[in-house]
């Protein structure tokens, strides 16, 4: 849940910039909007998964020190 709205704000700042360059009359292409969205995706995910393996590390030290 917290990683579509990480990539929705992405999106939604590249959609302003998409109104601005619309406004001026310079076309923008939409793949700006499809790579911004798998870019903001791959960093939510990695990082989740970061802190997956930390809490997993963590939890494997204190287990060996109380053995």
């Amino acid at each position: 849940m917290d990683i579509c709205s990480i990539v929705l704000g992405f999106v939604i700042k590249i959609i302003k910039i998409f109104v601005g360059s619309w406004a001026t009359g310079i076309l923008p292409s939409s793949w700006i909007i499809i790579m911004t969205f798998l870019l903001a995706l791959l960093l939510g995910l990695f990082k989740r998964r970061n802190d997956l393996l930390a809490v997993i590390v963590s939890t494997l030290i204190k287990k060996q020190k109380i053995n």
